[in-house]
């Protein structure tokens, strides 16, 4: 992954040429300069959801605007239209094309399995200025939406519904802390939901719940 170009980011032409339905379930962390994050998500297997469709988590690092928007994403997917099958599989994307490179670290012992050169992301060579965490489907125009995270509410709670725990940031001296100004964003409610995000009083970071059967449109 040291030339991160091998790993092609998710092509919605190739889930569908047809008009398609994005649908949100978040946890959005802004206000400040991050230059880094952590998030442990639980990882579900979601059986049966249709071709060209798509259910995702994910942890997102973003900034810019007015057409001049850079992120790098990395979770999970579920497709079988981009991976040929219904298993659940580690998925990572970037926008757009110092060295203050963005590595990706896995596990309590943050091992490093690679990173992404801040000269493939050029609007994020120094920090980020928005984190996203939690889920989002695609469905083609008009079919109903497949189930997010492990297709329970959040409010079924920890044995049943998906979430990401130990939410921190990294400020510019590299402390890990709590984001001051969050909110939570969700587009279809009847179909998918979001927690607020909570101190559990472990001084690990926040929790945040977030998913639903879906069948919205």
């Amino acid at each position: 992954m040291v030339k991160p170009k091998v790993l092609p980011p998710i092509d919605a032409a190739a889930l569908s040429s047809e008009p398609a339905n994005h649908h949100f379930a978040q946890f959005h962390a802004y206000g400040e300069e991050f230059y880094g994050v952590k998030g442990s998500p639980t990882v579900y297997g979601i059986p049966g959801i249709p071709s060209k469709h798509a259910s995702s988590a994910f942890i997102i690092l973003g900034r810019g605007k007015d057409g001049t928007y850079n992120a790098i994403h990395a979770g999970w997917t579920v497709s079988s239209t981009i991976y040929g099958d219904d298993r659940t599989h580690f998925t990572i994307l970037w926008t757009d094309q110092q060295s203050g490179n963005w590595w990706l670290m896995l596990g309590l012992d943050k091992v490093p399995i690679g990173y992404w050169p801040s000269s493939l992301i050029k609007g994020l060579a120094d920090y980020a200025k928005v984190i996203y965490m939690g889920g989002i489907v695609h469905t083609p125009h008009n079919e109903p939406g497949p189930p997010m995270g492990s297709g329970h509410f959040p409010e079924e709670g920890p044995n049943k519904a998906c979430l990401f725990s130990s939410i921190q940031y990294i400020d510019a001296k590299n402390n890990f802390k709590y984001p001051a100004r969050r909110e939570t964003f969700v587009d279809e409610p009847a179909c998918y939901r979001a927690s607020n995000a909570i101190d559990p009083g472990l001084d690990d970071g926040l929790v945040f719940f977030f998913g639903g059967p879906g069948g919205c449109v």
